[in-house]
């Protein structure tokens, strides 16, 4: 087989597999996304920018400031030679987990009651962060994703909308009421306002409070870490459980 031959097969067969690849996408039926989060749900490559204190569990200026602190807290780091952590995480019905990419421990996990604030960075494609915590003890955790982060973002904003709509499910049958109106004319997430636009332009000076490093949160190795929930598991699925707000961050400074 000529080199040739070969490079037409090859391209022909990365065509078909990208096919693929954006057949599974486009199928997000109830059945393919309650079979896509669970267990251990998807997983993506990323970098763990760090994670910040914060004093509320929403806002997009709240998320921009913080993004920028900790972006500030890398580059600092990195002129001193230091790189960010490598990672991979997890999104399922159990919520968010990080792993450390190197030893594959467990780092952090998030439960989908805990997260209340997502936000997209709009400027560094590849940067996401969301808000998670109780009241009064918030943080945002930074995240720069190996490929770009709007994958990343389309399942969290899936698993949120199927949880939810389960949990009504669920509710609606304890009442009696078992047939569920397949057609509304707003998804129950936009509802909620989880989706909103970020015009916030760049703040460089950092504030007064120091951001923390990701690795300062780390769980202590007596505390014990919840496994993947089922479905519906022992997460908490009210109004208040899902988060309020995906948004898109205005205007931050990439980091590399």
């Amino acid at each position: 087989m000529s080199t040739e031959t070969e490079l037409q097969v090859a391209v022909k067969t990365s065509a078909k597999k990208d096919s693929r690849k954006k057949d599974t996408l486009q199928d997000r039926s109830e059945a393919t996304l309650i079979k896509r989060f669970k267990g251990e749900g998807v997983r993506y490559k990323a970098k763990l920018i760090g994670i910040d204190e914060v004093s509320a569990a929403r806002g997009d200026k709240l998320c921009q400031d913080s993004m920028m602190k900790l972006k500030g807290v890398v580059a600092g780091a990195r002129s001193k030679g230091e790189h960010k952590q490598k990672i991979f995480l997890t999104i399922s019905f159990g919520g968010i987990k990080i792993f450390d990419e190197k030893t594959g421990a467990l780092q952090h996990h998030h439960a989908v009651h805990e997260i209340s604030y997502i936000a997209k960075d709009i400027t560094d494609h590849r940067a996401f962060g969301y808000v998670c915590g109780k009241e009064g003890n918030h943080r945002f955790v930074a995240i720069k994703t190996a490929q770009a982060a709007e994958p990343v973002i389309l399942d969290l904003r899936d698993l949120f909308q199927l949880i939810y709509e389960l949990k009504q499910r669920e509710e609606l049958g304890k009442k009696g009421v078992y047939d569920v109106p397949k057609s509304q004319p707003v998804s129950a997430v936009t509802q909620l306002e989880l989706f909103g636009d970020m015009s916030t332009p760049p703040d460089i000076t950092s504030p007064p409070t120091p951001a923390t490093p990701g690795d300062a949160f780390l769980p202590s190795s007596s505390q014990t870490l919840p496994g993947s929930a089922d479905v519906f598991g022992s997460m908490s699925f009210g109004t208040a459980a899902v988060p309020s707000g995906y948004v898109a961050m205005g205007a931050v400074l990439p980091s590399f």
